[in-house]
């Protein structure tokens, strides 16, 4: 076994080992995850310069995130990086999506500032955080840990926790990086995971599902006469998130649970794209 592999093995064994007490946590990480060489696997700088050389799609989400619930086809990319401080550009795109109508709306566009900053303790940068561009240098305190993995029964009995939001920032937490994929802790208190895929293998993954049958009738969208919707969106789910790279797809099981809600449609992201 080549050593690169060791060591996702052994991030994998680890992870797997605290998933159970993340809620209980209160200030930091885990110790074990602040090894030298699981760094590479949690390196926000490097996710912002895998972003400046491909466009990533937001896929999938671990949970339900109500930020998320009018916005589909996510696509971000970064600009005008600095080395010394660590910071770029990030163009988001994205159209509105009226869930109630099902239809979609304008196409929208920011272009704001991220940082890679380093969580306490930590010896490499495994915090991503956006602010907006014409504020000042966003230099506050870095994160004391993931405050998004407290749940939100133990913040109200803690009462010495701060509210992680901030009008002027917002931080995400690398789960796990690399080239093809990285999956990012946000969503304030309650930990919700993104999954963001590299634009280059969107399209070759949704050809090669859809030239399988899911349910043995529907794709992404149920057309077929006696065809459950529901159920259909769920295999269809299902069946997308089993063609993600297996690293990718392991250290989100492991880390973040099940994927509940798919934001990528690819019918929906041909008519804005």
């Amino acid at each position: 076994m080549s050593l690169k592999n060791f060591v996702f093995c052994l991030y994998i064994a680890i992870a797997y080992a605290i998933k159970f007490d993340l809620k209980e946590r209160i200030l930091d990480n885990n110790p074990d995850l602040n090894r030298e060489e699981l760094g590479a696997m949690e390196d926000a700088w490097k996710v912002i310069s895998y972003t400046e050389k491909d466009e990533f799609y937001l896929m999938h989400l671990s949970e339900y995130y109500y930020l998320y619930a009018n916005r589909g086809c996510m696509k971000l990319r970064t600009s005008d990086l600095n080395n010394s401080s660590k910071s770029a550009r990030y163009n988001m795109t994205w159209y509105n999506y009226d869930r109630w109508n099902r239809s979609i709306g304008q196409v929208k566009s920011e272009t704001n500032e991220v940082m890679a900053l380093k969580q306490e303790t930590y010896s490499t940068e495994n915090i991503l955080r956006f602010w907006y561009t014409g504020e000042a240098l966003c230099e506050y305190e870095a994160g004391r840990g993931p405050y998004n993995m407290i749940d939100y029964k133990n913040y109200r009995c803690y009462q010495s926790i701060e509210v992680p939001e901030h009008d002027a920032f917002f931080d995400s937490y690398v789960v796990f990086s690399q080239p093809l994929c990285y999956i990012l802790r946000v969503g304030e208190r309650s930990g919700v995971c993104e999954f963001w895929l590299n634009g280059n293998l969107v399209n070759e993954t949704l050809e090669e599902l859809n030239s399988e049958e899911i349910n043995g009738k529907c794709g992404d969208t149920c057309v077929t006469d006696g065809c459950d919707e529901k159920e259909t969106k769920k295999n269809y789910a299902d069946a997308l998130f089993r063609k993600f790279p297996e690293n990718c797809r392991l250290a989100f099981l492991l880390n973040c649970g099940y994927s509940r809600e798919v934001v990528y449609n690819k019918t929906d992201c041909e008519k804005v794209n």
